[in-house]
């Protein structure tokens, strides 16, 4: 795999994202949207200002990371405690420990241990664990709620 670095504009400075074939690193605070066909890392303590498309891989979102914009992945979605993502969500799966601000859209499965999320949640199945907060609708096709908040599809 041959590693390049890309240099790029921001608040009259300059960002760096480390790229592969299939992976974006982001290393440093970036405005503009970022888009890969594979995975992207959005670096601890990071501050990203637009959206976020990894069309065939996952999002991982490290931790003191923040998302403003959209976040779609194909695949996966984590969130790391501490780490916040302002703004849309949309996956085939979401793994909650941090924070959300918005809705989370159209995922088969989403689950939060110990994260908080606000907004509606649309998805097959849900669990929110023990620690796991939320604050809004969900719509779930799941039929049975234990007293601890998991949501499961029956």
């Amino acid at each position: 795999m041959i590693v390049f670095k890309l240099v790029l504009k921001q608040f009259g400075g300059t960002n760096l994202v480390e790229e592969k074939e299939y992976l974006k690193v982001v290393t440093a605070d970036y405005t503009g949207d970022i888009s890969v066909y594979g995975d992207v890392v959005i670096g601890q303590g990071i501050f990203v200002r637009g959206d976020v498309f990894a069309s065939s891989g996952s999002v991982f979102v490290r931790p003191g990371a923040v998302i403003r914009g959209k976040v779609e992945a194909g695949i996966n979605i984590y969130i790391s405690k501490e780490a916040k993502i302002i703004g849309q969500v949309k996956a085939f799966h979401v793994e909650n420990r941090g924070e959300i601000n918005g809705n989370v859209h159209k995922v088969n499965f989403y689950r939060s241990f110990g994260g908080t999320s606000t907004g509606k949640i649309e998805a097959i199945s849900v669990l929110i664990g023990k620690y796991g907060v939320h604050r809004g609708l969900i719509d779930s096709m799941c039929t049975k709620i234990n007293k601890q908040g998991r949501h499961f599809k029956e």
